[in-house]
């Protein structure tokens, strides 16, 4: 078990609103350089945040998420965290800041949590377009009503 510890900070007058909870395990959503892991399934909500502070005793590899929002007036910092990694000797600090409101999020005890945790490779895969032909791709294109113009690069100098 690793002790799980979030430590909020404000300043500022305001209201402040503090979260955490664990969720059931992590995926991946978009494609190419948009690729990025979140969690899956629903969220099941960690003890209080009393005082700015709150801990728990969780099994390394639980993937946990956090954020806290202070507010007043106009004024709003908010801070939410990537999906965390339980990990023992491991901590994520976050700092927002909207005028005199400022709140600073840390979570001891775990990481952000990367492709490697997925098994997945974090390498870009070619697109399913890239695998078909220009001609064809330009006659499917032409056939649902689109518009295509063609520009070609002309090669040597003048």
């Amino acid at each position: 078990m690793v002790r799980v510890r979030i430590k909020v900070e404000v300043q500022g007058a305001g209201n402040t609103k503090a979260w955490w909870a664990r969720y059931p395990g992590l995926s991946e959503t978009g494609e190419g350089s948009d690729r990025r892991v979140v969690t899956d399934g629903e969220p099941s909500w960690l003890p209080r945040i009393k005082d700015g502070e709150a801990w728990i005793d969780l099994q390394p590899g639980t993937v946990i998420r956090a954020g806290a929002t202070h507010s007043g007036g106009y004024r709003i910092a908010h801070v939410s965290s990537p999906p965390l990694i339980v990990e023992g000797g491991r901590e994520w600090t976050a700092v927002s800041r909207d005028g005199t409101r400022h709140v600073k999020v840390t979570v001891v005890g775990a990481r952000v949590a990367t492709f490697e945790d997925l098994n997945a490779s974090a390498t870009t895969e070619p697109g399913p377009l890239s695998t078909i032909s220009d001609d064809i791709l330009i006659q499917e294109l032409e056939r649902r009503g689109y518009v295509v113009i063609r520009a070609v690069a002309e090669t040597g100098a003048q």
